[in-house]
């Protein structure tokens, strides 16, 4: 399965701003994570086709998905 992945805020600096990840059958937002090394830690708001999973890292993939990743996002 193919799986875009786009990148937002200062994860574009060791990402680029998006990149297409193939995964197997039955792969998790955990598992495009593992493969792709992208530390969880990293990471705050996660979207499947534009809606949040809310952690959820089991979340199943689906050919042709679009994953939007954001980074913990400070200011004032």
């Amino acid at each position: 399965m193919l799986i875009k992945v786009k990148f937002f805020a200062s994860l574009r600096d060791d990402f680029g701003k998006e990149a297409v990840c193939e995964v197997d059958q039955n792969s998790r937002v955990e598992d495009l994570f593992h493969k792709m090394k992208i530390p969880k830690d990293l990471t705050k708001i996660v979207l499947v086709n534009g809606k949040s999973i809310e952690g959820n890292m089991d979340y199943l993939l689906s050919d042709g998905d679009t994953i939007s990743i954001f980074p913990p996002i400070g200011g004032g």
